[in-house]
């Protein structure tokens, strides 16, 4: 009876904290296109790419798309959807203090994210690793979003990024 209730208390505790997790993360089939999943955030929806796949994600990471053919634990590219409060109000800012951070550039070309302005980042590789090679920043309701393209090679990410950005609207 003692083992029985371990396991019960175990499934209780973990079932708690898989549906706390819920709330952050809701992936459902996209109606208009079957071969498409649809996530949403506490402050936007988006389309997933094809040929990637969403990972559950905690802290100021509120999501992680490797790709699909890739194994979770050892991706060869992700993306990362970060959401937090931004140490300065101006996304280009924030954008230049990133793009410093890993030696790349601020593009002059910034672009809409569901009406809002964002700044896309490119950055050369260094290491054979998962690391940031793009990253689109943009503020909205004093909250700054995040999407952060890595992978292992020195292949970018913009155009992906670019079709995650164009399927993004704000709740």
């Amino acid at each position: 009876m003692k083992p029985l209730l371990s396991i019960f208390c175990f499934l209780f505790a973990f079932g708690s904290f898989a549906f706390s997790q819920d709330d952050r993360l809701i992936v459902k089939k996209d109606p208009s296109d079957p071969k498409r999943l649809i996530c949403e955030l506490k402050h936007a929806t988006f389309k997933v790419p094809e040929g990637w796949q969403p990972n559950r994600s905690d802290g100021k990471t509120q999501c992680i798309l490797t790709k699909s053919a890739d194994k979770p634990t050892s991706p060869s590219q992700m993306i990362m959807i970060d959401v937090g409060k931004p140490s300065n109000p101006s996304a280009k800012e924030l954008a230049n203090s990133f793009a410093k951070m890993w030696g790349g550039d601020v593009r002059e070309k910034s672009l809409k994210v569901d009406g809002e302005e964002g700044f896309k980042i490119a950055i050369p590789p260094t290491e054979k690793k998962v690391q940031p090679t793009n990253a689109i920043v943009v503020i909205k309701d004093s909250r700054v979003f995040m999407l952060i393209g890595g992978a292992k090679s020195d292949e970018k990410l913009d155009k992906v990024l670019e079709q995650l950005a164009a399927d993004w609207h704000w709740k």
